[in-house]
């Protein structure tokens, strides 16, 4: 079964195959979870999936402009976390949500979320190609 999804990270519409347990979205790089996502249309053929996809009518349906902006995102960004599965999804989300965020992000970031543990988690991200450093010695997503 193939579906038409919005991803929650971007507030894109994409297509994703729904028997899979987690998809990357193409646009932001965001890995979610396919199960609770928003799917606006399903069907068994990805053909007819991609012909909706490329004349749905996207007005009938919520864009990022009509979205609610999210009050509380770093408690968002701890939920998205929490249910990213092995540890380096963990990570990806982490870094990708906070440069989202903050536009870059240090150890004292890491550290106000995971107490004392700031200095190892950059380093994982660091050794696991999700993060480079920028000059002025903050930390952005790849």
């Amino acid at each position: 079964m193939f579906g038409i999804v919005v991803c929650p990270s971007c507030d894109r519409k994409r297509i994703a195959d729904l028997k899979d347990e987690t998809s990357s979205c193409p646009y932001c790089s965001a890995t979610h979870r396919i199960v609770g996502s928003q799917v606006l249309y399903s069907n068994v053929s990805q053909d007819v999936v991609r012909k909706t996809f490329k004349n749905m009518d996207s007005a009938k349906y919520l864009g990022p402009e009509a979205r609610v902006k999210d009050p509380d995102p770093m408690s968002s960004l701890m939920y998205q976390y929490e249910r990213a599965g092995d540890t380096r999804n963990k990570y990806r989300v982490l870094a990708y949500g906070l440069t989202k965020m903050r536009g870059s992000f240090n150890e004292d970031d890491i550290n106000e979320l995971f107490p004392g543990k700031g200095e190892k988690m950059i380093r994982m991200m660091i050794d696991g190609e999700l993060i480079i450093e920028s000059p002025d010695g903050k930390y952005v997503a790849l």
